[in-house]
């Protein structure tokens, strides 16, 4: 049957995937309709039209070129479909499936982050969000690109804008980590302690449980969590994995700040842990950054909605849906105390990132 012989991809990249596929699975590639992302799948599976969804025409997913390179058929392709662009409406058989209305009409928005700016109003020169997920990061809305390999810089989908993004690999992932191995709810802030004068917990955690993107780029990064004595308890470690995300978050703003950018407004939190008003302070604290939360924690649904009322008609463009719907509800300010106490371990976490980490990768 067609439907399943959809080749779903996952972030890694459809023509790398079709690629392997090709090369190691050569009866699947041949009987493979098109190579999908996850999400286009899901379009597929509502209205029955094979399409790629793309955020701004200045990601590329393929080409013909690109393809006749990598010795692949366009034919397994699906043409692409950018933001806002109507792909199609759901089927009879989509809404006896999954329960929605039939005639619905569907559009495309692309990549997940693509929706957070959008949710977050990251949209003008020096507006920033900070996608609090598995993984996390920083995207600074700028207008010139940023050429430095410890960062990504893409076009935006706004004209003459570029998203210039510090990526953390394990963010969400690094907390679901403490909780197992420290058998204890993460989420329970009442149990972390809060820091003392100028005197903050003192074991430094680096999070790179998976590798690192900013500013490492490499797989076979390792974490460090340094510091521990007889005396440690469960919640000065934990303590220390959500500074050590902090401090992950002050490294890519530095990192932009130092490409001559600057965070204009405050930072907008979204995501999982944009409900976590402890850890929020905790990063305004670290940084010295103003962070905010908008009136959803979940600002990439709050994006899709932008994108879906412009494409209804409702406003004539996205950022102006957006400066009229998000809302910031909540701002944290940094305590100057409290940030020159963590910049001090800030120096040393630095330090431990190049002398135990840099000097010692493949």
């Amino acid at each position: 049957r067609r439907q399943r012989q959809m080749c779903i991809r996952d972030r890694t990249g459809a023509l790398s995937l079709a690629g392997l596929c090709k090369e190691e699975h050569p009866d699947i590639y041949t009987r493979t309709y098109k190579f999908l992302q996850s999400f286009d799948y899901i379009t597929y599976l509502l209205t029955g039209r094979p399409f790629a969804s793309s955020s701004t025409s200045g990601i590329t997913l393929w080409n013909e070129q690109r393809l006749a390179k990598a010795g692949l058929d366009i034919q397994k392709f699906p043409e692409i479909r950018y933001m806002g662009e109507k792909i199609g409406e759901t089927t009879r058989k989509a809404a006896a499936r999954f329960g929605v209305a039939a005639h619905l009409p569907v559009f495309a928005v692309g990549v997940d982050f693509a929706a957070g700016l959008i949710g977050t109003g990251a949209l003008s020169k020096g507006r920033s969000c900070e996608r609090a997920g598995s993984s996390g990061g920083i995207n600074l809305c700028w207008d010139t690109p940023i050429h430095d390999t410890r960062l990504l810089c893409y076009r935006h989908f706004i004209k003459n804008r570029y998203n210039v993004a510090g990526i953390t690999s394990t963010y969400g992932k690094a907390l679901e980590w403490a909780r197992s191995i420290l058998d204890i709810d993460v989420n329970n802030r009442e149990k972390i302690p809060p820091p003392k004068g100028n005197n903050p917990p003192s074991i430094l955690f680096l999070p790179y449980l998976k590798g690192e993107r900013t500013p490492l780029w490499n797989p076979f990064a390792k974490g460090i969590l340094m510091g521990i004595n007889e005396n440690s308890t469960q919640d000065d470690i934990l303590y220390a994995v959500y500074m050590g995300l902090a401090f992950s978050i002050r490294d890519a703003i530095e990192i932009v700040e130092g490409n001559g950018c600057s965070f204009q407004y405050p930072v907008v939190t979204t995501g999982g842990l944009a409900g976590n008003d402890w850890f929020i302070q905790l990063k305004a604290d670290v940084t010295g950054k103003e962070f905010a939360v908008t009136q959803t924690n979940d600002a990439e649904l709050l994006g899709i909605s932008i994108v879906i009322a412009q494409a209804l008609g409702l406003y004539t463009d996205i950022e102006k849906a957006a400066l009229k719907i998000v809302r910031l509800q909540k701002t944290f300010r940094p305590r100057n105390e409290l940030y020159t106490a963590y910049t001090r371990l800030y120096r040393l976490y630095k330090g431990l990132q190049n002398k135990l980490v840099v000097h010692f990768l493949p």
